[in-house]
Protein backbone atom coordinates (compact mmCIF):
# COMPACT_ATOMS: atom_id res chain seq x y z
CA UNK A 1 0.00 0.00 0.00
CA UNK A 2 1.81 3.50 -0.59
CA UNK A 3 2.49 5.67 2.12
CA UNK A 4 0.73 9.11 1.89
CA UNK A 5 4.27 10.63 0.93
CA UNK A 6 4.06 8.50 -2.16
CA UNK A 7 0.66 8.91 -2.84
CA UNK A 8 1.32 12.84 -3.04
CA UNK A 9 4.52 12.55 -5.09
CA UNK A 10 2.82 10.50 -7.49
CA UNK A 11 -0.12 12.64 -7.48
CA UNK A 12 1.76 16.11 -7.69
CA UNK A 13 4.26 14.43 -10.49
CA UNK A 14 1.36 14.57 -12.73
CA UNK A 15 -0.10 17.52 -11.56
CA UNK A 16 2.76 19.81 -11.30
CA UNK A 17 2.89 19.57 -15.25
CA UNK A 18 -0.18 21.23 -15.69
CA UNK A 19 -0.89 22.94 -12.56
CA UNK A 20 -0.97 26.95 -13.78
CA UNK A 21 -2.93 26.62 -16.40
CA UNK A 22 -5.57 24.16 -14.79
CA UNK A 23 -5.89 26.46 -11.72
CA UNK A 24 -6.68 29.70 -14.28
CA UNK A 25 -9.68 27.10 -15.69
CA UNK A 26 -11.08 26.59 -12.01
CA UNK A 27 -10.91 30.30 -10.22
CA UNK A 28 -12.10 33.27 -11.47
CA UNK A 29 -9.90 35.67 -13.27
CA UNK A 30 -9.65 37.97 -10.20
CA UNK A 31 -9.05 35.32 -7.54
CA UNK A 32 -5.27 34.43 -7.61
CA UNK A 33 -4.59 38.58 -7.55
CA UNK A 34 -6.91 38.66 -4.53
CA UNK A 35 -5.49 36.13 -2.45
CA UNK A 36 -2.25 37.96 -2.80
CA UNK A 37 -3.41 40.53 -1.42
CA UNK A 38 -5.39 38.65 1.52
CA UNK A 39 -1.96 37.86 2.68
CA UNK A 40 -0.27 40.70 1.50
CA UNK A 41 -2.78 42.79 3.89
CA UNK A 42 -0.04 41.46 6.90
CA UNK A 43 3.75 42.51 5.76
CA UNK A 44 3.73 45.40 7.59
CA UNK A 45 7.10 45.33 9.95
CA UNK A 46 7.33 41.41 8.52
CA UNK A 47 11.07 39.98 8.75
CA UNK A 48 10.43 36.44 8.64
CA UNK A 49 7.44 34.76 6.70
CA UNK A 50 6.75 31.28 5.72
CA UNK A 51 4.93 30.09 2.64
CA UNK A 52 3.23 26.62 4.35
CA UNK A 53 2.76 24.43 0.94
CA UNK A 54 4.76 26.69 -1.46
CA UNK A 55 3.70 24.59 -4.30
CA UNK A 56 5.15 26.43 -7.23
CA UNK A 57 6.57 29.45 -5.63
CA UNK A 58 4.33 32.27 -6.86
CA UNK A 59 3.73 33.92 -3.61
CA UNK A 60 7.37 33.63 -2.63
CA UNK A 61 8.02 35.63 -5.42
CA UNK A 62 5.07 38.22 -5.26
CA UNK A 63 5.89 38.91 -1.42
CA UNK A 64 9.06 39.11 -2.14
CA UNK A 65 8.57 41.86 -4.50
CA UNK A 66 6.22 43.49 -2.20
CA UNK A 67 8.12 43.23 0.75
CA UNK A 68 11.26 44.14 -0.17
CA UNK A 69 15.00 42.38 0.83
CA UNK A 70 14.80 42.83 4.61
CA UNK A 71 12.60 39.90 4.93
CA UNK A 72 13.07 36.10 4.82
CA UNK A 73 11.14 34.30 2.72
CA UNK A 74 11.21 30.38 3.25
CA UNK A 75 8.73 28.30 1.43
CA UNK A 76 8.02 24.70 2.07
CA UNK A 77 6.42 21.74 0.35
CA UNK A 78 6.67 17.65 0.03
CA UNK A 79 6.77 17.52 -3.82
CA UNK A 80 9.87 17.34 -5.51
CA UNK A 81 8.66 18.01 -8.68
CA UNK A 82 6.80 21.61 -7.35
CA UNK A 83 9.62 22.15 -5.35
CA UNK A 84 11.82 22.23 -8.72
CA UNK A 85 9.37 24.76 -10.23
CA UNK A 86 9.50 26.99 -7.52
CA UNK A 87 13.45 26.95 -7.19
CA UNK A 88 13.75 28.16 -10.92
CA UNK A 89 10.90 31.27 -10.20
CA UNK A 90 12.51 32.44 -6.56
CA UNK A 91 16.17 31.76 -8.23
CA UNK A 92 16.51 35.79 -8.66
CA UNK A 93 14.86 36.52 -5.28
CA UNK A 94 17.19 37.39 -2.71
CA UNK A 95 16.47 35.84 1.11
CA UNK A 96 14.24 33.09 -0.55
CA UNK A 97 14.58 29.67 -0.15
CA UNK A 98 11.97 26.52 -0.17
CA UNK A 99 13.09 23.39 1.67
CA UNK A 100 11.62 19.86 1.07
CA UNK A 101 9.27 19.21 4.38
CA UNK A 102 6.41 16.41 4.76
CA UNK A 103 3.93 18.93 7.07
CA UNK A 104 2.32 16.08 9.00
CA UNK A 105 5.76 16.04 10.95
CA UNK A 106 6.70 18.42 13.11
CA UNK A 107 8.32 21.47 11.06
CA UNK A 108 11.80 22.15 11.09
CA UNK A 109 12.02 24.90 12.70
CA UNK A 110 12.56 27.12 16.25
CA UNK A 111 9.71 28.53 18.32
CA UNK A 112 8.48 32.18 17.48
CA UNK A 113 10.79 31.94 14.43
CA UNK A 114 8.31 34.13 11.89
CA UNK A 115 6.25 37.07 11.73
CA UNK A 116 3.56 35.61 9.03
CA UNK A 117 2.63 32.10 7.92
CA UNK A 118 0.86 31.90 4.56
CA UNK A 119 -0.71 28.73 3.22
CA UNK A 120 -2.70 28.97 0.22
CA UNK A 121 -3.68 25.52 -0.96
CA UNK A 122 -2.40 23.51 2.17
CA UNK A 123 -4.80 22.32 4.55
CA UNK A 124 -7.02 20.18 2.80
CA UNK A 125 -4.14 18.10 1.70
CA UNK A 126 -3.40 16.52 5.17
CA UNK A 127 -5.72 14.26 7.55
CA UNK A 128 -4.78 16.11 10.85
CA UNK A 129 -5.42 19.91 10.04
CA UNK A 130 -4.83 21.03 13.54
CA UNK A 131 -1.57 19.14 14.40
CA UNK A 132 -0.57 21.18 11.09
CA UNK A 133 -2.38 24.57 12.56
CA UNK A 134 -0.51 23.81 16.34
CA UNK A 135 2.54 23.75 14.48
CA UNK A 136 2.19 27.29 12.91
CA UNK A 137 0.97 28.41 16.29
CA UNK A 138 4.26 27.30 17.79
CA UNK A 139 6.61 28.94 15.38
CA UNK A 140 4.37 31.90 14.94
CA UNK A 141 6.19 34.91 17.15
CA UNK A 142 3.48 36.64 19.58
CA UNK A 143 1.61 39.05 17.42
CA UNK A 144 2.43 37.05 14.36
CA UNK A 145 -0.39 36.34 11.56
CA UNK A 146 -1.57 33.31 9.84
CA UNK A 147 -3.39 33.83 6.48
CA UNK A 148 -4.93 30.62 4.79
CA UNK A 149 -6.61 29.25 2.44
CA UNK A 150 -8.32 25.72 1.69
CA UNK A 151 -10.94 24.24 -0.35
CA UNK A 152 -13.81 23.03 1.25
CA UNK A 153 -17.27 21.81 0.72
CA UNK A 154 -20.01 24.47 0.82
CA UNK A 155 -22.35 22.38 2.87
CA UNK A 156 -23.07 18.58 4.19
CA UNK A 157 -24.91 16.59 1.86
CA UNK A 158 -24.74 13.17 0.76
CA UNK A 159 -23.05 13.54 -2.56
CA UNK A 160 -20.15 15.67 -0.75
CA UNK A 161 -19.87 12.52 1.74
CA UNK A 162 -19.48 10.43 -1.17
CA UNK A 163 -16.86 12.82 -2.75
CA UNK A 164 -15.02 13.14 0.28
CA UNK A 165 -14.82 9.71 0.97
CA UNK A 166 -13.58 8.92 -2.53
CA UNK A 167 -10.76 11.88 -2.35
CA UNK A 168 -9.45 10.27 0.84
CA UNK A 169 -8.27 7.47 -1.31
CA UNK A 170 -6.40 10.01 -2.83
CA UNK A 171 -5.04 11.93 0.04
CA UNK A 172 -7.43 14.98 -0.03
CA UNK A 173 -9.06 15.24 3.25
CA UNK A 174 -11.81 18.47 2.02
CA UNK A 175 -14.48 19.29 5.11
CA UNK A 176 -17.25 21.45 5.33
CA UNK A 177 -16.63 25.08 5.56
CA UNK A 178 -18.12 25.14 8.77
CA UNK A 179 -15.95 22.26 10.46
CA UNK A 180 -13.12 23.52 9.24
CA UNK A 181 -13.32 26.68 10.51
CA UNK A 182 -14.47 24.92 14.20
CA UNK A 183 -10.72 23.60 13.78
CA UNK A 184 -9.55 26.40 13.03
CA UNK A 185 -11.00 28.49 15.86
CA UNK A 186 -10.09 25.51 18.69
CA UNK A 187 -5.75 26.76 17.84
CA UNK A 188 -7.04 30.47 17.37
CA UNK A 189 -9.70 31.35 19.25
CA UNK A 190 -10.27 34.84 17.98
CA UNK A 191 -9.52 33.80 14.37
CA UNK A 192 -12.65 34.50 11.19
CA UNK A 193 -13.43 32.34 8.67
CA UNK A 194 -14.87 33.66 5.22
CA UNK A 195 -16.14 31.56 2.35
CA UNK A 196 -16.14 31.98 -1.31
CA UNK A 197 -17.74 29.44 -3.36
CA UNK A 198 -15.74 28.09 -6.56
CA UNK A 199 -17.26 28.69 -10.62
CA UNK A 200 -19.59 26.51 -10.94
CA UNK A 201 -19.01 23.29 -13.53
CA UNK A 202 -20.31 24.94 -16.59
CA UNK A 203 -18.31 27.74 -16.55
CA UNK A 204 -14.79 25.78 -16.31
CA UNK A 205 -15.77 23.48 -18.89
CA UNK A 206 -16.71 26.40 -21.34
CA UNK A 207 -13.07 27.68 -20.49
CA UNK A 208 -11.51 24.55 -21.70
CA UNK A 209 -11.17 21.03 -19.39
CA UNK A 210 -8.11 20.71 -17.25
CA UNK A 211 -4.98 18.68 -18.09
CA UNK A 212 -4.92 16.76 -14.59
CA UNK A 213 -7.97 14.99 -15.37
CA UNK A 214 -8.68 13.23 -11.72
CA UNK A 215 -10.68 15.74 -9.96
CA UNK A 216 -12.99 15.47 -12.68
CA UNK A 217 -12.47 11.40 -12.56
CA UNK A 218 -13.50 11.51 -9.04
CA UNK A 219 -16.85 13.70 -9.76
CA UNK A 220 -17.75 10.95 -12.36
CA UNK A 221 -16.88 8.23 -9.38
CA UNK A 222 -19.77 10.11 -7.31
CA UNK A 223 -22.24 10.11 -10.42
CA UNK A 224 -21.26 6.19 -10.91
CA UNK A 225 -22.13 5.96 -6.92
CA UNK A 226 -25.48 7.31 -7.81
CA UNK A 227 -25.04 10.50 -6.47
CA UNK A 228 -25.59 14.37 -8.35
CA UNK A 229 -21.89 15.69 -8.29
CA UNK A 230 -23.66 19.30 -9.29
CA UNK A 231 -24.44 18.93 -5.95
CA UNK A 232 -20.56 19.14 -4.79
CA UNK A 233 -20.05 22.54 -4.07
CA UNK A 234 -16.93 23.47 -3.10
CA UNK A 235 -15.29 26.85 -2.70
CA UNK A 236 -12.09 28.51 -1.06
CA UNK A 237 -12.15 29.44 2.99
CA UNK A 238 -10.16 32.10 3.55
CA UNK A 239 -8.72 31.76 7.57
CA UNK A 240 -7.29 34.83 9.39
CA UNK A 241 -5.57 34.12 12.54
CA UNK A 242 -3.40 35.71 15.31
CA UNK A 243 -1.03 34.75 17.81
CA UNK A 244 -1.54 36.43 20.76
Amino acid sequence: MESYRERKQNVYRLYAKSYDDDRRLVLDDHAPAARLTFVADTLSGVSGVLDLGCGMGDLLCTLGTLVGEEACYVGIDLSHDMLALAQHKIADCRLTYVVRTDVTQPLPFADETFDLVASLNLLQEVSAPMLVLEEVQRILRPGGYFRGVTACYAVDNAAEMVHQAIARRHAWYFLPADEMLTLFQRVFPAGTGHFEPFARAARTQAAGAPTFTLFAEMLQKVQDLGQNPEDVRMGALLLEGKKG
